[in-house]
């Protein structure tokens, strides 16, 4: 009875792992090691249209809901600056290529599902007034349902270039599908550097939850041992 109690401690404990979710991502840089970076490097201003799909690399399709421009090379965001080329100069955009949409654009990931997601993103904003724009990431199943959703207000410098923010979702287990990013109406988006993991990244509370279990079936073990 006490091994079967061990056992199904452990179960316990590894569910509650595979269960539990990491916050959203909300940072000045990348905060994990990507196994894949779509930069848009390798495009130079290509016109996409309405629901338009595109094959950005081995495993990763885009669809655009919206017009857009794969390997931008400037994008003014009046109040929030500009997005640009400027060769040789680090920045959120490398060598200055990105993409540059007006409106909700979508990535699918038929190589396999990420644990890990994010982009370098930035949005226009009124050049006076109240920076009200927001931009809303979203997180998809394989069957195209929320997995988690999230609404940001991006505010930098009407004289700042390259600036943003680093966006997206880390979760506890590989299963994002889709990586959705949608705009305010009339404002316009840019983003680059989208960054692709496989690799969960369990919470602090998992992994107690983790130890506690195996420490359980440890103990079992010993107590036989003894008794044998």
């Amino acid at each position: 009875m006490k091994t079967s109690f061990a056992s199904l401690a452990l179960v316990a404990a590894l569910s509650a792992a595979g269960a539990a979710q990491a916050a959203s991502i909300v940072s000045a840089t990348a905060s994990f090691a990507p196994a894949s970076v779509v930069d848009f490097d390798s495009y130079d201003g290509l016109a996409v249209g309405a629901s338009r799909r595109v094959w950005l690399d081995s495993d990763t399709l885009y669809v655009s809901d919206a017009a857009s421009l794969l390997g931008a090379d400037n994008q003014d965001l009046a109040g929030n600056g500009l997005w640009g080329a400027r060769v040789g100069e680090t920045t959120p955009t490398g060598s200055g290529h990105f993409l540059a949409a007006t409106g909700p654009v979508l990535f699918s990931f038929f190589g396999g599902a990420q644990a890990q997601v994010g982009a370098y993103v930035n949005l226009s904003q009124p050049l006076e007034g109240l920076k009200t724009a927001t931009l809303t990431l979203t997180a998809y199943t394989a069957a195209n349902q929320v997995l988690e959703s999230f609404t940001y207000k991006v505010d930098t410098s009407w004289e700042s270039y390259n600036e943003g923010l680093f966006l997206g979702f880390s979760r506890a287990q590989a299963d994002i599908y889709g990586f959705g990013v949608t705009v305010s109406a009339g404002q316009s988006l840019v983003l680059d550097n989208l960054q692709l993991s496989a690799a969960p990244v369990p919470e602090p509370a998992s992994i107690a939850l983790l130890a506690a279990g195996l420490g359980l079936v440890g103990a079992a073990a010993r107590r036989r041992a003894r008794r044998g």
